[in-house]
């Protein structure tokens, strides 16, 4: 991070530290959820993949005989007194201004392969599992995603994502990585992975909903909080499909994170006629009848070690002599070693 980034973050991290201190004081205080909570969060200003490992930890959880709730703050959205509740078998897909877009992408994602998931999206997690409990009293676990800075929630598992490319702007002082229960690294590549084999991490891979067509121009459109570690997988997927870089001219429209698009806005690098690549949670922002004229890509994670949400999930789940699931604890940081 440079001299600029750490001057601007400075103030940020202070205001964190005398939050933080509020709790130790007493003067505000730590809530424990009505059931088991994961935190999923990171120290930056975004860009380590949280909405990607929240949806596969979700689809592990739910794969394992849970019903978990995500629990959103809903970045961007409209500010609503009450918690919107959503049900992704039975609801339709919200206004991304009433959401926030990555509720709605995490929303879209498991609509579309109709898995059970309940989110929960408010300013207050607290506010919002109470609600959704209400209305789904067989939900069994909570996932805050995006929740590390959230103290007013006490969870029972902190996970901590980290990017290895970070340069960015930093909410918090990196002492405080000693919190975690799990720190994650994510878009690992081989010779990271090469030079840390016993650390915790994620691979993003990607895909796309269609095939690029032979050309000499693809344009990247994205608004997202790490787009140079966006655009450097593109260019890896151009590879592998064995395109010459060379003979490509890639041309980027990086917006703010979760930047609302203007219609004008998307128009104009359509009328380019060149095959343009957005993310999903981008995708949430465009204009249904505009949508199908981007080619989307999908994100895949590689974990290493490859049970990694295996081992994640195993250490929080209490079994009785039988095997049986009987609930779920919070581990000590021994079991956490031995995972």
């Amino acid at each position: 991070m440079n001299l600029i980034k750490k001057l601007i973050s400075f103030p940020y991290q202070c205001a964190h530290e005398f939050h933080k201190s509020l709790y130790a004081l007493k003067i505000l205080k730590s809530q424990k959820l009505p059931k088991f909570s994961i935190v999923v969060g990171n120290l930056s200003f975004g860009g380590t993949g949280k909405t990607p490992f929240t949806i596969r930890l979700a689809e592990e959880l739910i794969n394992k005989g849970f019903k978990p709730c995500v629990l959103m703050r809903g970045y961007k959205s409209q500010k609503n007194h009450q918690p919107l509740i959503l049900d992704t078998l039975k609801d339709s897909a919200p206004d991304v201004k009433s959401s926030g877009d990555e509720a709605l992408e995490i929303f879209e994602h498991f609509k579309h392969k109709s898995h059970p998931l309940i989110m929960a999206i408010h300013p207050s997690r607290l506010k919002s599992s109470r609600e959704a409990l209400l209305a789904y009293p067989d939900i069994d676990i909570f996932i805050l995603d995006d929740g590390y800075q959230h103290l007013a929630v006490e969870p029972d598992l902190r996970i901590l994502l980290k990017n290895i490319n970070e340069t960015g702007f930093s909410r918090e002082f990196a002492f405080n990585e000693k919190n975690a229960d799990f720190i994650i690294y994510t878009k690992v590549n081989p010779t990271w992975l090469k030079a840390n084999p016993d650390k915790l991490s994620l691979e993003y891979n990607l895909s796309l909903t269609n095939n690029l067509h032979n050309t000499n121009q693809i344009g990247i459109f994205t608004g997202i909080g790490d787009p140079r570690s966006f655009q450097s997988m593109v260019e890896n997927y151009l590879k592998n499909q064995k395109f010459n870089l060379e003979n490509i001219e890639i041309k980027s429209w990086f917006f703010p994170d979760h930047h609302f698009f203007s219609e004008n806005e998307v128009t104009q690098v359509l009328t380019l006629g060149i095959n343009i690549i957005t993310t999903r949670k981008d995708l949430t922002k465009i204009p249904c009848d505009l949508r199908g004229r981007f080619n989307v890509a999908c994100i895949e994670l590689k974990s290493y070690p490859e049970d990694l949400f295996e081992n994640l999930i195993k250490v929080v789940v209490k079994t009785d002599v039988s095997g049986l699931v009987v609930g779920l604890t919070s581990p000590t940081k021994g079991e956490l070693n031995d995972a």
